[in-house]
Formats: C-alpha cells, structure tokens, sequence
C-alpha cells in the first residue's frame, strides 16, 4: 500500500498560518464532526455538544487545550481534512479520522 502524506495544522491553543485558513478549516471540520459518527464517537462527543461554527470550534479547542496542557490539530491530506489530532502534555498523541481509510502520520 502506497504512504499518503498527511500534515498536521495547529487549531489550537495556537493557530499557525493566517486567520482566513483558520476559520476555514474549523468549518470543515465542524462539518465533519457533526456528520462522522465514528469521529464523534472515538472522541466521546454527542451530536449536541459538537460546535456548529468555525468560532465556536476555535474557542472550544482553545479553552480543551487549556485545561489539558495539550494542542490541537486538523489533519490534512492534499488539501483535505480528513481527521484530527490531540497532542497532551505528555507528548502522546490521539488521532481521529473522520473520512476515507485511517492513515498513518
């Protein structure tokens, strides 16, 4: 099987790159989250408690990073969201994908 590069984008406690980028990311993974079942259920998130907007995703990454100590990523591949990735203080990260195969970073 052929590697498909995956990057990681900082969300949270701090954002990389442009707030336009930001914003945009958090929407699509808003959406995501809010269609994944299998994401919402791998990070223990009912549908009710999923943020609906690209703020209200940023603010609740922020403000979970800051009660963990941890940081907080989109994945991408190509372009593409396709999951998402907690790093806590102790350096061990979780990932969650929420669209196509699982891969692997």
């Amino acid at each position: 099987m052929p590697e498909i590069p995956v990057t990681a984008f900082q969300l949270a406690p701090h954002s990389e790159g442009s707030p336009r980028v930001h914003r945009r990311l958090a929407a699509r993974l808003s959406r995501l989250l809010r269609r994944s079942g299998r994401g919402r259920r791998e990070i223990r998130m009912p549908l009710r408690d999923v943020p609906i907007t690209a703020g209200q995703l940023l603010a609740w990454g922020r403000t979970w990073c800051l009660s963990y100590g941890a940081r907080y990523y989109v994945l991408l591949r190509n372009g593409t969201v396709v999951g998402m990735m907690t790093e806590k203080a102790d350096g061990k990260p979780s990932l969650t994908w929420l669209t196509g195969p699982r891969y692997s970073l």
